[in-house]
């Protein structure tokens, strides 16, 4: 059997950032460290300060506590493959926190397949609020990004006979249909209903 491990999300350190940090010879994988050892308090550090240079920790702690407010105007786009989304990484680390690292919908808590969703689609550094997010499975992140699931404004979830027609299947998230999902214990970080009025006006299939 061939594996293949995927890595997203990656910060790539410049040298000068570098960590002089001994691995034995041979270690391929599965090396681990504990925050409270003297190895993984100084790796855990090091990193702390490199994130706190690249202000994403910063980002994350000063994130606006306003209430959220839709967005007008369009994306900001760089001449590059991908759509530019400035403060994302930040973005992910408020959603995550305020959703107890869980998906809202399944509860699922594997945390590599949980995503920070966007309710109105990414405008501007403005559409990183925490009120703009979700704590959605990977798989239901992107139904909900194409219309096939939704939040409705009593936080139903719900999901579009579109589903069924389109794919001819869909029995997992019809099981979901109705349910509450779970929201942040902190009433500034409930999803905006502002919001989710326009995902299911703009996005949503009925």
């Amino acid at each position: 059997m061939i594996g293949c491990t995927v890595l997203t999300d990656i910060y790539y350190y410049r040298e000068e950032d570098w960590l002089d940090f001994y691995f034995p010879p041979g270690l391929v994988q599965g090396k681990s460290l504990d925050e409270s050892s003297e190895d993984g308090k100084r790796v855990w550090q090091h990193l702390q300060a490199w994130l706190e240079k690249q202000h994403v920790t910063q980002q994350a702690a000063t994130f606006p506590h306003e209430p959220f407010s839709l967005v007008a105007g369009q994306a900001s786009h760089q001449i590059v493959p991908i759509k530019e989304r400035r403060g994302q990484g930040a973005f992910r680390v408020v959603i995550l926190n305020a959703y107890k690292r869980r998906c809202c919908v399944t509860g699922e808590r594997t945390l590599p397949v949980i995503e920070a969703a966007h309710i109105q689609t990414y405008i501007s550094p403005q559409s990183n609020h925490v009120q703009n997010g979700l704590a959605l499975r990977e798989d239901i992140h992107t139904l909900f990004d194409e219309g096939y699931v939704g939040v409705d404004e009593s936080y139903k979830f719900i999901v579009s006979p579109r589903l069924r027609e389109a794919f001819e299947n869909g029995r997992d998230y019809y099981k979901l249909h109705g349910q509450s999902i779970c929201l942040p214990d902190q009433p500034e970080m409930i999803p905006s209903r502002a919001a989710i009025r326009w995902h299911l006006e703009k996005v949503y299939v009925p």
